[in-house]
């Protein structure tokens, strides 16, 4: 929670866009539970008056819109999921995966040790 208000103050505006990556990968330990903290911070009815618990500062988050990315949605709790609009993006297939390799990293692999000439 603490990096959010640091975050907000770097960017110098009051409605941001602000990047959460891997939600999923969230996880408590001695410091907090980092879900609670998200509870409040995306939900509407209170994020107007946001406390930072680590800084002990208010803040008002209600301008900001928050993106964030999971590789496994199904490891976000239930209560910070009811709080999201769920927009999935399909990976490329294995062929793509291979004609993206064969153009693109294989040759310049081979151009970067000298088998290319």
């Amino acid at each position: 929670p603490g990096r959010l208000v640091q975050g907000l103050r770097q960017c110098g505006v009051r409605d941001p866009v602000m990047l959460l990556d891997e939600l999923d990968k969230m996880g408590a330990d001695s410091r907090g539970d980092p879900a609670a903290a998200m509870l409040e911070v995306l939900d509407p009815e209170q994020n107007h008056a946001f406390t930072d618990h680590y800084l002990g500062v208010p803040f008002d988050l209600s301008r900001v819109t928050f993106l964030a990315t999971a590789n496994d949605a199904r490891t976000i709790p239930a209560p910070l999921w009811d709080r999201l609009e769920m927009i999935e993006v399909p990976g490329y297939t294995r062929e793509e995966k291979h004609g993206i390799a064969m153009r693109h990293v294989v040759p310049r692999v081979l151009d970067e040790h000298g088998l290319l000439h």
